[in-house]
């Protein structure tokens, strides 16, 4: 099998990785905007892999390499930021594996918020009539949390309440960002709960908890934009379903939160207006690079870090 993974950061990478370990993949093929940027991320596994700097986002300029495979997996961001509009990356790469007849994979969804419902399944009809295999949001939160809570409610012949609660946290002298640009500012989204068999929108960092995570102890934890609820109550029929996160990292965000950071309503600063979202949006490097991780490890600054998800 020839598999294509559009986008190089830390998913795109360690995906890669897993890929080259498998004897049924014949060829990897990658593309990214930026050779230095996968080379620090993928390392000595780059000269494994035909590589090509490329705008994922252009069909024109991937349907070449697009062809030579069997599969696409997506790991970009599901939204980029164009011109203070969010342009939907799943969508785009959804189309383009219908018009090349390639089966396609990603990690997370954008989320519909009209529909409420991941804006993936809007294709469902369209692949499967192509006879197409397409499979959504296949990582951990959201992916593993899906397929646990599916395996769970076959127990029982009614379920009250799905309740996913992660946990995210880090040891060290200093904080490491743990997320991609995309994904630190998601925080400030409306979050979409299920309550009572309906769909209703929340404040983030509201709700507030404390849950008992096996081998942290209590921790509180809170409302958070999460993918799962654009997903479970279509397949699995629960009263209630919910998403909490806690830990160190998430009280970072509570703090910036509250701060002001995520505003997208325009301040003064001196003579001129800026957003503080965008203005902070603009100077965060992102997710460190393998080549920085270690980097960071070797030097002490962080010693340890978790994701839990209960």
């Amino acid at each position: 099998m020839k598999v294509l993974v559009l986008g190089c950061g830390t998913i795109g990478s360690s995906i890669i990785r897993l890929l080259l370990k498998e004897k049924f993949i014949d060829e990897v093929f990658c593309i990214s905007k930026e050779k230095k940027t996968a080379k620090d991320f993928l390392l000595k596994d780059f000269n494994s892999i035909e590589f090509k700097v490329a705008d994922a986002l252009n069909f024109k300029t991937i349907k070449n390499f697009m062809e030579k495979c069997d599969f696409v997996i997506n790991a970009l961001p599901s939204y980029l930021e164009v011109k203070g509009k969010d342009v939907l990356i799943n969508l785009k790469i959804l189309d383009f594996c219908l018009k090349t007849g390639r089966n396609y994979l990603d990690f997370a969804c954008y989320g519909d918020y009209r529909r409420k419902i991941a804006e993936q399944l809007l294709f469902k009809e369209k692949f499967e009539k192509e006879r197409i295999f397409a499979l959504i949001n296949a990582g951990v939160s959201p992916g593993l949390s899906n397929l646990i809570a599916k395996e769970n409610s076959e127990e029982f012949d009614y379920l009250e309440s799905i309740k996913i609660r992660t946990l995210e946290e880090q040891r060290g002298l200093e904080f490491v960002l743990p997320w991609s640009r995309e994904g630190l500012f998601d925080v400030a989204s409306k979050v979409l709960v299920y309550r009572n068999y309906k769909f209703f929108l929340k404040e983030p960092f509201t709700e507030r908890e404390t849950y008992d995570y096996p081998s942290f102890g209590k921790v509180p934890c809170y409302l958070l934009a999460h993918d799962e609820v654009f997903t479970i109550p279509h397949f699995i029929k629960a009263r209630n379903v919910d998403v909490k996160g806690g830990g160190s990292d998430i009280e970072i965000l509570l703090a910036l939160y509250k701060l002001g950071i995520f505003e997208d309503e325009k301040i003064r600063v001196g003579e001129v207006r800026i957003s503080p979202k965008r203005f902070a949006y603009s100077i965060v490097r992102g997710t460190p690079t393998t080549k920085e991780f270690i980097k960071t490890i070797n030097q002490g600054i962080i010693e340890d870090a978790f994701f839990g998800l209960f």
